[in-house]
């Protein structure tokens, strides 16, 4: 496909924003299951912020698309905690799943909220989309409880969101070839 990295020196040295440029320059959107949307959460003090929920919206569903299926791999390293977010399901749900450390995909294990942040104790999550019937449009919350001291706690959101526009995923049924790039192959 053409403006794909031609060598691995050259793709090695693609950062998460070259990326982005390439799949917005050819109308790429994100294969369901394959990419995930990091989230780093942390606290503003020392002051705890108990994480209650995660609830995911649907903006739009559209057919899926077809076209060119690119598989590259990613860097590794950092296990975040990941969430399997189910478009298909109406309502649309998000389920934690906790990777044992070294473990098997098999070990896997289901867990629920909450979790606490502070500004020294942060979470990483990784969002998964999973789609098998629709090019959809999406976005998440997160939904908290702040301890402001002196026994006052406030609730909030913060929205999970493409800078103001929903997330897209398609499903990859409607693939109409692959180019796998060897060097960053899963």
């Amino acid at each position: 496909m053409d403006g794909l990295p031609k060598t691995a020196e050259e793709a090695n040295s693609w950062n998460q924003e070259d990326w982005k440029k390439w799949v917005q320059a050819h109308n790429g959107v994100a294969s369901s299951a394959a990419n995930a949307v990091s989230v780093t959460v942390s606290g503003r003090s020392a002051n705890a912020v108990v994480l209650r929920e995660l609830t995911i919206s649907i903006h739009e569903r559209k057919p899926p698309l077809a076209g060119t299926l690119v598989k590259r791999g990613g860097a590794g390293g950092i296990h975040p905690r990941r969430f399997y977010i189910r478009l298909d399901r109406r309502p649309p749900d998000a389920e934690l799943i906790i990777a044992k450390p070294g473990g098997d995909p098999g070990d896997d294990q289901t867990v629920n909220f909450p979790y606490q942040v502070s500004e020294s104790e942060v979470e990483e999550f990784a969002l998964y989309p999973i789609t098998e019937a629709c090019l959809c449009a999406w976005s998440a919350t997160l939904h908290w409880d702040a301890d402001m001291g002196g026994n006052q706690r406030i609730a909030g959101q913060s929205q999970i969101d493409d800078n103001g526009r929903p997330f897209l995923a398609t499903p990859t049924s409607n693939a109409t070839g692959l180019v796998r790039i060897p060097w960053l192959s899963d």
